[in-house]
């Protein structure tokens, strides 16, 4: 599927993902009330909402993992991960990954990813000007490019946030 070419692989994914609603959860918009965030893999938390008929709606159990759940976006669209895992393999080979989280015109506010184990694999396309991630560590603050460029940090470590762009910006985060 994918080139090799970062730049056309950028928008390969860009393309795949424009076919697929985003729609963040409840957490992520309190945490940011623009764009859409979506966690693509596996959730301790099963249940979803209430059916029309208040009965509780689950979330689809992990075929492995006792007392997991695969979130919506993995149960509906299983074929991302091998996506996923290509452009992995072809662009920062080697990171172990379980979930990425997939960010669409979401501008996030300074914060810790206090779920997150180890680094994080970050990556951002679209047509958009700005947007660059600013991670402020111990004794520095440092501006990522990550436009088309895998960029690592612990974001469970480090405060981070987007700073302003405009345009189109999808950015995907590879974690554990």
């Amino acid at each position: 599927m994918f080139s090799g070419d970062i730049i056309q692989d950028c928008s390969i994914m860009y393309c795949l993902l424009e076919e697929i609603p985003l729609r963040s959860g409840s957490s992520r918009r309190r945490l940011c009330k623009e764009g859409a965030s979506v966690l693509y893999g596996y959730s301790w938390k099963g249940f979803l909402t209430y059916d029309e008929n208040y009965n509780k709606v689950y979330r689809t159990p992990h075929p492995t993992k006792k007392g997991m759940y695969l979130t919506q976006l993995k149960a509906k669209h299983p074929y991302l991960q091998d996506y996923f895992n290509e452009f992995r393999d072809l662009h920062f080979p080697g990171f172990q990954f379980n979930q990425v989280m997939i960010n669409k015109n979401y501008p996030v506010k300074r914060h810790k990813d206090t779920k997150n184990v180890g680094v994080s694999t970050l990556i951002s396309f679209g047509d958009y000007t700005g947007g660059k991630t600013r991670v402020y560590t111990e004794d520095k603050i440092i501006d990522y490019d990550s436009y088309c460029n895998p960029v690592q940090f612990n974001g469970s470590l480090y405060e981070h946030e987007v700073l302003p762009y405009e345009g189109e910006r999808y950015a995907l985060v590879f974690f554990k």
